[in-house]
């Protein structure tokens, strides 16, 4: 409990070092570029493209607790593929993967709970690992399926390392992109002073309000910066702007880090000892994870493939998915006969069970049909002797 008060306090004094450091900042940026429009910011207007029928069918699933959007394209009749995102990001982050996969997959990029258009609950007991964890699941069995290959960035891969310890029955495959599973970015955050270092901004997003009008700040330049860097264009930045723009849209996503400081719902414990094949993609140019990271997974678990690209960033689904199209398919093609075999034997298991259901039900028939004749026999018999007796 004192351990507990400890770290508590300390993590307020740190984050309130950080609010201050980011107040001056913002004064500094005000007095350079003009005071006038600090307080100046107005929702983007909706781009229409994203609504696009090329990207997938859009469409709303009612959990339990939430409701939770999603874009599927691609047969239903595949297997489940689906797509958690991160921060500051919404299913659109998603498109590259989507279009390159839709063809062997069912391919399903969903909202997470907070973002865009789905729901954004109050409270932070909303944004509890348990309750991410738990819409996954949801969501998997809404959709109609048993299993996917799970795909996660950011926040989407913290919930993915999770979910795969969790609900491993629910999981085929494990594909996570710049995540930190949570066992070691615990132990990276006591050991490691750099890694303390980039993730200020965990600190700093305790604090309340001054996060959201950091944000919104002279016409939200602080999300255009960043979402500079994920490689979009204008249209795709406006879309992004858009949906971050919004009234009420920036405190439910910041509550995700608000929650898991806090340890909100109580801490969600896990190792990296996963029964499903897994794949980490590590963007070495990441301006907020270490390259420990992929080092220590490696480490820790030799079973997990590692694959790095040198020249991405923390946002690498978007500013180069070529290649992390590439890695995923080509780690996917290791499974295609595993896969393909299993199937045949399942369509097997399949014509064996229906052969000998049909052979059993010919027997029973042959039997009842032969002990009725077994019975009119003997009626008749004794029939006949009664006669003769009598």
């Amino acid at each position: 409990m004192t351990q507990g008060c400890a770290d508590c306090t300390l993590m307020w004094v740190v984050a309130t070092f950080y609010g201050i450091s980011v107040s001056f900042s913002l004064l500094f940026k005000s007095l350079k570029v003009g005071c006038g429009n600090f307080f100046s910011w107005e929702p983007v207007p909706k781009v229409a493209f994203v609504d696009d029928e090329t990207f997938g069918t859009h469409g709303h699933l009612d959990l339990p607790d939430i409701r939770i959007h999603y874009v599927a394209s691609g047969s239903e009749d595949k297997p489940l593929m689906l797509f958690l995102h991160g921060f500051p990001e919404f299913w659109f982050s998603w498109r590259h993967q989507m279009k390159a996969f839709r063809k062997d997959f069912r391919v399903v990029a969903i909202d997470m709970r907070g973002y865009n258009k789905s729901d954004k609950p109050e409270g932070l007991d909303n944004y509890s690992m348990y309750r991410l964890v738990g819409d996954v699941r949801q969501v998997i069995i809404e959709l109609g399926y048993r299993s996917c290959v799970l795909v996660g960035h950011d926040w989407g891969g913290t919930v993915s390392w999770a979910f795969g310890r969790l609900y491993a029955d629910f999981v085929d495959k494990l594909i996570i992109m710049n995540a930190p599973p949570g066992p070691i970015m615990k132990r990276l955050f006591q050991t490691d002073k750099r890694q303390r270092k980039l993730s200020w901004y965990s600190f700093f997003f305790q604090l309340p309000y001054l996060p959201e009008l950091m944000f919104k700040a002279h016409n939200f330049s602080m999300l255009d910066e960043r979402f500079i860097k994920m490689g979009l264009n204008k249209d795709e930045l406006d879309a992004y702007r858009h949906v971050f723009s919004q009234p009420g849209a920036l405190t439910p996503p910041l509550n995700y880090y608000r929650s898991a400081m806090r340890r909100v719902g109580g801490p969600l414990t896990h190792d990296l000892h996963y029964t499903m094949p897994v794949l980490l993609i590590w963007g070495c140019e990441d301006e907020q994870l270490t390259i420990a990271v992929p080092n220590m997974v490696e480490k820790l678990n030799p079973n997990i493939t590692v694959r790095r690209i040198e020249k991405a960033n923390h946002f690498l689904q978007n500013s180069d998915p070529e290649s992390v199209n590439k890695i995923i398919q080509e780690w996917l093609a290791q499974f295609a006969d595993n896969d393909a075999s299993s199937s045949n034997s399942t369509a097997f298991s399949s014509v064996r069970v229906v052969v000998v259901g049909v052979v059993v039900v010919v027997v029973v028939v042959v039997v009842v049909v032969v002990v009725v004749a077994l019975v009119i026999v003997v009626v008749v018999v004794v029939h006949l002797v009664v006669r003769v007796v009598v």
